[in-house]
């Protein structure tokens, strides 16, 4: 699978955007803020109309969230529904939605019990336990693409650490394309790969990760 990003334009946003991000691959979205790093994730979710230009996705036109599914925090905000019978369907509605195989990539790598995982009312965490939580619980639905904004936010540098070479792993392994936006230099770092430096809705790098890009 792979993610094709074609000559997108948006309004004075993004201008000419082009980008492929390969099967298994993370490729690091950084730059100023304001610069249009947001716009490239609600472009290829559909939150965000685009003016001219293709997004593809194994070979396929596509828009919306039918095959790329949700940006994780914004994820994490729909699943947080705290009125019971709200979190009851939109519980229901994640279940149905998990994918066995990456239920056991996951458990296995990030050292978390597969019927905890898929429990309805988990034990109380702490701030950094839920997250990770919440990101396995994000990586083993079914979708094509996976979008990550600052997804370890909270997290202390050792288990943020120790979450990223998780997350390298069960990318490589899902065999899936993967955006990721953070703040962090040290993350970025710990990724490396290819990195997409975006400033005034333009691409002004793209090529190996390098310090200075988180501007």
């Amino acid at each position: 699978m792979s993610l094709i990003l074609k000559n997108i334009s948006v309004q004075d946003k993004l201008k000419g955007i082009s980008l492929e991000v390969r099967d298994g691959e993370i490729v690091i979205i950084a730059g100023p803020e304001g610069g249009g790093k947001d716009e490239i994730f609600k472009v290829i979710t559909g939150e965000l109309a685009i003016d001219s230009g293709e997004i593809i996705l194994n070979g396929e036109v596509v828009r919306g969230k039918e095959k790329v599914g949700a940006i994780f925090e914004d994820y994490i905000i729909y699943k947080r529904k705290y009125i019971r019978g709200l979190y009851f369907f939109s519980y229901r509605r994640w279940l149905k939605r998990v994918d066995d195989k990456k239920l056991a990539i996951v458990s296995e790598l990030m050292g978390m019990d597969r019927n905890f995982l898929l429990s309805f009312s988990p034990r109380h965490f702490s701030r950094g336990e839920r997250k990770r939580f919440d990101l396995a619980r994000y990586l083993i639905t079914k979708r094509e693409v996976i979008l990550l904004e600052n997804p370890l936010i909270g997290l202390d540098w050792p288990r943020s650490k120790t979450t990223l070479a998780n997350l390298k792993e069960i990318v490589k392994r899902f065999n899936q394309p993967c955006l990721y936006k953070a703040d962090s230099e040290k993350e970025c770092e710990e990724l490396k790969g290819r990195a997409v430096l975006v400033r005034k809705g333009k691409i002004e790098y793209c090529g190996d990760w390098r310090p200075g890009l988180i501007i």
